[in-house]
């Protein structure tokens, strides 16, 4: 039998090993815990997506090239953390069966850099024209309103990742208002957006400002350059990396001041330094029908800094741009010298004035004076040394009545008719023209040219017929046209199409919409089905989604009698035209785009839509 002590003793003992086995227990769940967080925070914190911050390096005059190496170096990660890409079973694959012991078998591609993929269907190739799209092969740029959003392309997974706001109607910094957004380029690196805005200020008035934008980084735009423009935008294009941009400018009457060229003489710059156009650079016609410039300016897209700019007096809104050249119209009246019993004529006259911009600046190159007004920038066109220009005619007869120290004045318009011009611009001589080729009292109310060919749609818009001209102008010594004969409604759209197809957009019998395919035949110019739809329509070229080479037509339109409005997508088959997409569109028809990219269709409106084309 065991004594106090020995039992004491046993006791004792089992109590240290009790008390060791939960101490080694204790270690261990704290080891156990401590490793689970370690291996947690090994895991699943998030891998970064952020380009590392180089702005330490701004004063660098190389700092634009760091920030493009800083991008183009950055691999931004596949997986959101380390336990996704372990779940990759790829990842313990062999992809490269080939490759010496201890080489690296994952082998990844650089991050491929952003291209630029044109949208808009530009009037002249190589000619960019300011729009509300524009995308690179990764992201979409789109203006709506006063933001400029950036999407991210990944068909119904497409995604806003970064937006700029351009100001608001109340304020905008500085003392300005935006009145309107407007339209913007896409640089061809990719790396700038510039934006066009129609601003206001009390002092200035409207302005025209272009402001430049960093969007290498979507999700931190940051504005760069900007210079005002004292005037309202007219339009704008991009060449070669230069913008050239007509904006009108009026002179206040009531605030004229002939000691102050301010008062009286388009200016440009910053509110703080405006430059005015020096005189030599100023145009001004024979016949002054307006107080108003158009003022041309060609700027260098990446700095913003003014190259030439040149002024011309009493011109009005209506401008085409080649390759090498802007054509500037003034439309004016010119009385008949013959007055009998107080009665007289008038006919609508147009001066058209050529300036290049291939050189370092502007420079007059001449001027032409037709008969006729000029509807749009797709009644003009740049081809083999020739200006070809396709001008509606109206001579109105004036009688006028004295009563005392009075006069009554009446008028009516007694003739109209379309014209066809062709210009030497060796010596800004008419070569040829077809005068009177359509049935009286008839407009031109769309054109188009193609090469050696030209496309005139008349009417007279009262009584809604539309007759189609093919012009083949490749002997202008020998001009011959044939048409399609009356076709209820007409166009305000011409467009080629492919395989030799025409297009016509516009109204039909009922002023509803009417989509018209036409072709030529030796025996003339065919109508081959039509699309019509009891719906108000956009007449915005700019908004319609043209794509020759699937013969696909897109548009926004607002169906009567109801609350659809739509963006329709139609193909031509060959021998119909069907409807493959109508997608809801929110906001202003005018301001809505579109786009096919890798078989989906995007509507950007008020909202993004996308849906497979099939």
């Amino acid at each position: 039998m065991k004594t106090f002590d020995e039992r004491r003793k046993s006791v004792n003992e089992y109590v240290t090993k009790i008390k060791a086995r939960r101490r080694r227990t204790a270690i261990m769940a704290t080891s156990i815990c401590l490793a689970v967080a370690v291996l947690s925070a090994v895991l699943f914190i998030p891998y970064n997506t952020t380009p590392p911050d180089v702005s330490m390096y701004a004063d660098s005059e190389y700092y634009a090239v760091i920030q493009q190496l800083n991008l183009a170096t950055f691999q931004k990660p596949k997986y959101k953390n380390n336990f996704e890409a372990l779940c990759d079973l790829n990842l313990w694959r062999v992809k490269n069966p080939g490759a010496a012991p201890g080489e690296d078998l994952l082998i990844t591609s650089p991050v491929a850099k952003e291209e630029y993929v044109e949208t808009t269907d530009n009037q002249v190739q190589g000619v960019v024209e300011a729009d509300l799209m524009k995308r690179s092969d990764r992201y979409i740029y789109h203006l709506y309103g006063f933001e400029l959003r950036v999407y991210e392309i990944a068909g119904e997974d497409t995604a806003l990742v970064g937006s700029y706001n351009v100001g608001t109607e109340h304020e905008i910094g500085d003392g300005f208002n935006v009145t309107t957004s407007a339209e913007m380029f896409l640089s061809p690196d990719c790396n700038t957006v510039t934006l066009i805005l129609i601003v206001f200020d009390q002092q200035m008035e409207s302005c025209t400002k272009l402001v430049n934008l960093d969007v290498t980084d979507p999700s931190n735009i940051t504005p760069t350059e900007e210079v005002y423009f004292v005037g309202r935008l007219v339009s704008a294009r991009m060449a070669e990396g230069q913008i050239l941009l007509a904006y009108n400018y009026s002179v206040s009457k009531s605030n004229i001041d002939f000691s102050d060229p301010a008062t009286y003489v388009p200016q440009y710059g910053t509110p703080e330094n405006m430059t005015c156009i020096p005189a030599e650079d100023i145009v001004c016609p024979d016949q002054v029908s307006s107080s108003r410039y158009t003022v041309l300016c060609k700027i260098d897209g990446k700095s913003l800094d003014v190259k030439g700019a040149t002024a011309l007096l009493s011109y009005s809104n209506e401008l085409y741009v080649s390759r090498d050249t802007i054509y500037a119209t003034h439309g004016y009246s010119h009385k008949n010298s013959e007055v009998f019993n107080n009665e007289y004529k008038q006919t609508d006259m147009t001066e058209i004035t050529g300036v290049s911009y291939a050189g370092d600046g502007l420079e007059i190159l001449g001027t032409v004076t037709l008969e006729g007004s000029v509807k749009d920038q797709y009644s003009m066109d740049q081809y083999d040394g020739m200006l070809r220009v396709v001008t509606s005619t109206a001579i109105t007869g004036f009688q006028e009545r004295f009563f005392g120290e009075y006069v009554s004045v009446t008028a009516n318009v007694t003739e109209r008719n379309v014209n066809l011009y062709c210009v030497d611009l060796s010596d800004w001589q008419i070569a040829a023209s077809v005068i009177g080729f359509a049935p009286e009292g008839e407009e031109a109310t769309s054109v188009r040219f193609d090469g050696v060919n030209a496309y005139v749609c008349t009417a007279e818009v009262i009584t809604l017929t539309d007759p189609v001209y093919f012009f083949d102008l490749s002997d202008i010594s020998n001009i011959t046209y044939t048409d399609t004969g009356l076709i209820d409604g007409f166009s305000t759209s011409l467009i080629q199409l492919g395989d030799g197809y025409l297009l016509g957009i516009g109204y039909g019998e009922e002023r509803n919409l009417k989509i018209e395919i036409y072709e030529q035949t030796q025996d003339g110019v065919v109508s081959v089905c039509a699309y019509e739809k009891s719906a108000s329509f956009t007449e915005n070229y700019k908004s319609y989604f043209i794509d020759r080479e699937r013969n696909l037509i897109g548009l926004a339109i607002d169906v009567w009698g109801s609350n659809e409005s739509v963006y329709i997508l139609l193909h031509f088959d060959g021998y119909e035209l069907n409807v493959l997409k109508s997608i809801r569109y929110e906001g202003n028809r005018d301001r809505v785009r579109a786009a096919l990219i890798d078989g989906d269709f995007y509507v950007l409106s008020k909202v993004l839509r996308v849906e497979p084309l099939q």
